[in-house]
């Protein structure tokens, strides 16, 4: 199974991004010469996005948490735990900067970053002397970071921005030293030109689009957003299998293919004359292929032995299913 995932990062603020859509040069993500994230392009913003505050009026005021959706019973546990699981998944954030970040009076500044989840709370990659770096280089500052999930949900972070000292390498290590369950970050550009930014979180929101009105590209407004308490979020736990699930089922169907033939063979005793099979889902209770058979190509739910907890039972998992395979040891 992979051991690692891989993180986009830079800092574009010249492209189309600045109304909260994705840069033009790089649909997929940021922008940059070394892009490679595996975020759906369903959830990258487009477009079609309801815009944010421009960086010309963005002004502290858009930094700090509104009354808006504030009405009503604040979202529940599961809301908070579906908040953590995007952040999980997620490779790279849309960064908002106050006015004056760059010198007095300038106007506010937005753009991609690479992103990395620390235990619910961001840490950002930026090139160095880009104008994040530029920033928290004078000390820590207000900023949000909007985080597109993979179903057109916007979580919305707002806190303080400061640098984390030493090389990005070293903070991506000591990450994954303090939280094993996760996938270690590779990110897509040289290490040595990135820096990491460190967001505290102090106000939490997550927008999402009704049921069926969501169309290709299309992410949460802002203002749509609804707070979810400080306490709830960090006591939430995100779903690591749905978090890294594109990932996964990429690697399976790129490295496993005689591995998925044999499970798929497997899934219906009696019918060994399987050409092929590829993953088309995953999530904590088994996986969903598609095999080709003579008569065309059918889908098989495989179930699991138990729902997963974390990524790195996965591979035990398929291990088991293999070996329930025809012509395979038990």
């Amino acid at each position: 199974m992979p051991a690692e995932q891989r993180t986009t990062s830079g800092w574009d603020s010249a492209g189309a991004g600045r109304d909260g859509s994705a840069p033009a040069a790089a649909p997929g993500g940021p922008a940059g010469p070394a892009s490679a994230s595996r975020v759906p392009a369903s959830s990258t913003p487009a477009s079609s996005t309801p815009a944010s505050p421009t960086p010309a009026g963005l002004a502290p005021a858009d930094l700090t948490p509104s009354s808006a959706g504030r009405a009503g019973a604040a979202p529940g546990r599961a809301t908070a735990d579906r908040a953590r699981t995007i952040m999980a998944g997620a490779r790279h954030a849309l960064l908002s900067l106050p006015t004056g970040c760059r010198r007095p009076g300038s106007p506010g500044e937005r753009g991609w970053v690479g992103l990395v989840d620390d235990g619910g709370e961001p840490v950002l990659l930026a090139r160095a002397d880009s104008a994040p770096d530029r920033a928290t280089g004078r000390g820590s500052m207000p900023a949000r970071a909007d985080v597109p999930g993979p179903d057109g949900e916007r979580l919305v972070l707002t806190g303080t921005l400061t640098k984390v000292p030493g090389s990005v390498e070293t903070v991506l290590a000591d990450i994954h030293s303090a939280h094993p369950s996760a996938l270690a970050v590779v990110p897509d550009d040289d290490p040595t030109s990135l820096v990491a930014l460190r967001l505290t979180v102090t106000d939490v929101r997550l927008g999402v689009l009704p049921a069926g009105s969501r169309r290709v590209g299309e992410w949460a407004a802002v203002q749509d957003a609804e707070p979810i308490g400080l306490d709830t979020y960090a006591l939430a736990e995100p779903d690591l299998i749905a978090a890294y699930a594109p990932e996964l089922v990429i690697h399976l169907n790129q490295a496993h293919g005689d591995l998925l033939r044999a499970v798929a063979i497997n899934a219906a005793p009696g019918t060994l004359d399987v050409a092929g099979a590829y993953v088309s889902a995953l999530d904590r209770t088994g996986l969903t292929l598609w095999r080709v058979v003579p008569s065309g190509a059918e889908p098989v739910r495989v179930p699991f032995s138990a729902p997963l907890a974390e990524p790195r039972r996965l591979g035990a998992e398929l291990r088991r299913l293999l070996g329930q395979a025809p012509g395979n040891p038990r």
